[in-house]
């Protein structure tokens, strides 16, 4: 699991038709600001770009930045 302030790449998204702003993240990197709880058994990402945007992902749909 990621921590807080963790640079990460968005690799992909999920569900293209429903997530709107996400899929024009696909490429970019952001930093994760907090966690989730995606499903009620997993956990997900809150990510924050460079423009100020904040999305959250699904664990893999990012992949950490070293």
């Amino acid at each position: 699991m990621m921590t807080k302030g963790t640079p990460v790449r968005i690799c992909r998204v999920q569900d293209l038709f429903t997530r709107g702003k996400a899929t024009q993240k696909v490429g970019e990197v952001g930093v994760i600001k907090d966690l989730r709880i995606a499903d009620g058994s997993g956990f997900g990402y809150v990510v924050e770009f460079k423009d100020g945007v904040t999305i959250w992902f699904f664990t893999d749909e990012v992949e950490a930045i070293k």
